[in-house]
């Protein structure tokens, strides 16, 4: 139900504007390829520049998975353990952290069912 569609992308964050950018090796500047699945990729060829596009909700989803829920399960797990059950702040602390490893298994194992929630739209900006 789309075209999977590998796209080199500039991370130029810091850098659009400093003048020395192109004789630095900051961090910000870097070249990373991303695959995609997107609705359609009619009328795009190999080099194109390109502007890739999602929903808001999408946005949304990634957020929450990435970093919503893992803060609730983080802090909701280490409160049970130091307030609940009254450990020490460094044990109670351990089991939040250690409670991420389960999470983000279960994201894995999920990543297909949230690879459905989220679609991209690839246009070419040849044109501008």
């Amino acid at each position: 139900a789309g075209s999977r569609v590998c796209v080199r992308v500039l991370r130029a964050s810091a850098c659009g504007g400093c003048s020395l950018s192109g004789h630095c090796n900051a961090a910000e500047c870097r070249t990373n390829v991303i695959t995609v699945t997107a609705k359609s990729t009619d009328g795009l060829s190999v080099g194109d520049h390109v502007r890739i596009s999602t929903a808001v909700s999408a946005i949304q989803l990634a957020l929450w998975v990435g970093f919503g829920f893992p803060l609730v399960v983080l802090v909701g797990l280490f409160a049970a353990a130091r307030y609940g059950l009254g450990l020490a702040e460094h044990l109670s602390a351990g089991i939040g952290l250690l409670s991420l490893i389960p999470y983000y298994i279960v994201v894995y194992l999920c990543r297909h069912w949230i690879g459905r929630k989220v679609h991209f739209n690839i246009e070419s900006t040849k044109h501008e």
